[in-house]
Parts: structure tokens; sequence; C-alpha cells
């Protein structure tokens, strides 16, 4: 699946605060001594979620795995890939606050797909080689098809664009259409499915918006400036 998180998922991401807040003050209040020494310091507290600096580890692994950096690029791309980080655990977060889960044949059909084309030798091999355990694959797996239930469920009343959608979207990018060597059909279908696609990330973005005004984000700057990424 996608790595991070929420334009990448669309390309292919009641008012509680009071309980939430109070929630907040006592996780915050015994950072970094709640959790087993083995996970570190809380870095970041999303809603009731709780991210060791191992977790936040392993995160950050997830989202800048297509990215080869160099020390000076990670560090100046290191807030946007927290935000990454953070609202993957809102979108989780929303989903356990919903009650949105996922079956077992649903989950089972998902890790049977991942699996096809591998032997069992080779399919344990390939976790060894991206430093993952079964349980911890399985975990995202499982998170993954989480995410992706929410997005289906945000964007499922998005309406199609409409004729003058597609016709500003053609003004505003006709070079790009000019140069291709293509029948009107085709054409239009490009068009179409261009904005589509910008729809929904504009609603998604949206949706995220509100959902962080909702539920409570805390990070813990001090432990999160001392963390070793690599």
């Amino acid at each position: 699946m996608c790595r991070l998180f929420v334009l990448s998922l669309i390309r292919t991401f009641s008012n509680a605060k009071s309980f939430g807040f109070l929630n907040l003050l006592c996780a915050v209040a015994m950072l970094g001594c709640v959790l087993e020494p083995q996970g570190g310091p809380v870095v970041v507290v999303v809603g009731d979620r709780h991210i060791t600096a191992r977790t936040f580890k392993a995160e950050m692994a997830f989202a800048r795995e297509d990215l080869p950096l160099t020390e000076d690029l990670e560090k100046g791309i290191r807030k946007k890939l927290l935000n990454q980080i953070v609202d993957r655990y809102l979108v989780l977060e929303y989903a356990k606050r919903h009650h949105i889960t996922i079956s077992k044949t649903e989950f089972r059909q998902r890790l049977d797909d991942l699996k096809a084309g591998y032997s069992s030798d080779a399919f344990q091999a390939a976790l060894v080689r991206a430093h993952l355990t079964p349980s911890i694959w399985k975990n995202r797996v499982r998170e993954d098809l989480l995410i992706q239930k929410v997005v289906q469920e945000v964007l499922k009343d998005l309406n199609p664009p409409s004729f003058e959608d597609m016709k500003v979207h053609f003004e505003e990018h006709t070079g790009q259409f000019t140069k291709q060597k293509k029948d009107y059909g085709e054409l239009i279908r490009e068009i179409e499915q261009r904005v589509i696609e910008q729809k929904k990330a504009s609603l998604f973005r949206d949706w995220l918006n509100k959902l962080r005004a909702e539920i409570p984000v805390r990070i813990n700057r001090e432990a999160l400036d001392k963390m070793e990424l690599s």
C-alpha cells in the first residue's frame, strides 16, 4: 500500500474536547514514565494514542521509504513527515471513536492478496529485509485497511465534476493537453479524472483540518529533537 499518507491514498486520507483534554493532561503529566522502557519516551499523543520514540522511528521509516534522503534534506522535511504521521494517527483515532472496524474476512483477504506470489520462505525473507516482524507487519496491514475504509467513508458523497469544473481545469492547463495526441473521448476522460482527484484531495484535506480541531494532538518537541531517526 502507498505510504503516507493522505494524498497518496486519495490518488490511488461530536465535540469531545473536554474529555480528550483531561486525558491529554494526564498523558502529558506522565510523559516518559508510563510506557515500557523499551518503547522510549512518548513523542506524540494523538487523542488516546501514545506514540513512543520507537514507534515514531518506525513510522518515519515507512513515511520516507521511497525518499533517499541526505541528513540535510531529512532535517528539512522532518516537519512535513511529522504532520503526515500525525494525520495517519488522527484517522486511526477517528476510526476508533466511530467504531469503524475491519472484519476477519477483510483482513484475511488482504493478507492473502499481499502474500500472493510469495513462497513461505520468500515472504519471511522479505519481512527480514524490511526489518519487520510478522506481528508488526499484520498490524500495519490492519491499520492501512482501516485508513482506506475511513477515506472511502469520507469521500462517498463526493459529487461528480460539472462541465464547468472540467472547462476551468482545461483552460488552466491547456498547454498540457494540446501536447498530447488523444481523441476527444480520451481527453474528456482524462480531464474528468484529474478534476475528480482534485476534488477528493480538497474534500479530504478539509475533513482532516476539522479532525485536527476535534482531536487533541500533543508533540513532545524536546524528546523529538533528541531523536536519531536514521
